[in-house]
């Protein structure tokens, strides 16, 4: 079952590079995208920009209206209530508003969802596990979320 991910760079071009990646690294077969979307802020720009990113693999099939509801809550406050589309992948109104605050000028997000893939090969592709990429939401069991973040924050031995 596909899963929701939220990653964080300390830079405005770090989530469109890495959703490159890993549309290549789809194309490769060792990640398996569902669909993917960026949240890029510019310091130069008074807000940020949203792209839903439609690669050879990654081919939009959440579709707008799914991006749109995520972005509506993410980058406004969208209220006490969550469409059933987002309730799918746990968020819930203190989870967007967590994703929410970490919004700010000089960075960005990717939203990726997706079937579990080589884990190896997804830190090499964000840059491995030394780079300031940060997982700030997934809606995997906590077991398999904590072997997620160990992998983003243990260099190889």
């Amino acid at each position: 079952m596909p899963f929701l991910s939220v990653w964080k760079w300390d830079s405005p071009g770090g989530a469109t590079g890495a959703g490159t990646r890993i549309d290549t690294l789809a194309k490769e077969g060792a990640a398996r995208l569902v669909d993917a979307a960026t949240v890029e802020w510019a310091e130069s720009q008074s807000s940020p920009k949203t792209t839903q990113l439609m690669g050879r693999f990654a081919k939009g099939t959440m579709g707008k209206a799914f991006w749109s509801d995520l972005f509506g809550h993410v980058l406004a406050d969208g209220g006490q209530s969550v469409p059933p589309s987002l309730a799918t992948f746990g968020l819930d109104v203190p989870s967007l508003g967590q994703i929410r605050g970490e919004v700010t000028q000089g960075t960005s997000l990717l939203f990726l969802i997706a079937d579990q893939g080589d884990r190896d090969r997804m830190v090499e592709a964000f840059g491995g596990a030394s780079r300031e990429v940060r997982l700030i939401y997934c809606d995997l069991p906590s077991d398999q979320e904590t072997e997620l973040r160990q992998a983003f924050t243990d260099p190889p031995a």
